[in-house]
């Protein structure tokens, strides 16, 4: 019996060991190869950058046709009566770039999302959005556009 209750402890002391181990601050290496403590409810602090506590992406708000930009991220459509087309830039080149489209209104009118040359959305031509706060976040393979 104590051969068993020292085996037992042992197994806790050890489990306690790795987790004290494993249950640091996250951290990260700078881009001088430094690392970097990420300090809970404080962000991330870079000297001289002060505090990174998120990420600010762009957003827009539209109502008629609209040819996305680099610069946007979130893109909220209404599609009114009659319905928008919003088109995205094209997926060549922009590995990784990435948007999500919204119809935010409840309106008859359709928010179409449109490629430019042959390009594809999940091998489609175009999507189309009916309902309200139906969203699709869009993402380019280097080619074409892919639906998360």
């Amino acid at each position: 019996m104590k051969k068993l209750f020292l085996i037992i402890a042992l197994l806790f002391i050890s489990i306690a060991s790795v987790n004290a181990q494993t249950m640091r601050s996250p951290t990260f290496n700078d881009s001088s190869g430094y690392l970097v403590p990420v300090i809970p409810g404080e962000g991330l602090k870079i000297s001289g950058l002060g505090a990174f506590k998120g990420l600010t992406l762009g957003q827009t708000s539209q109502s008629s046709n609209y040819s996305i930009t680099t610069n946007d991220h979130y893109i909220d459509c209404t599609g009114g009566s009659s319905g928008i087309t919003v088109t995205l830039p094209t997926a060549v080149g922009n590995r990784g770039l990435t948007y999500s489209i919204t119809k935010v209104d409840n309106g008859v009118g359709t928010v179409t999302i449109a490629t430019t040359s042959s390009q594809t959305i999940n091998g489609s031509p175009n999507y189309i959005i009916t309902y309200q706060y139906v969203s699709y976040t869009v993402h380019s393979n280097g080619s074409n556009w892919i639906i998360n």
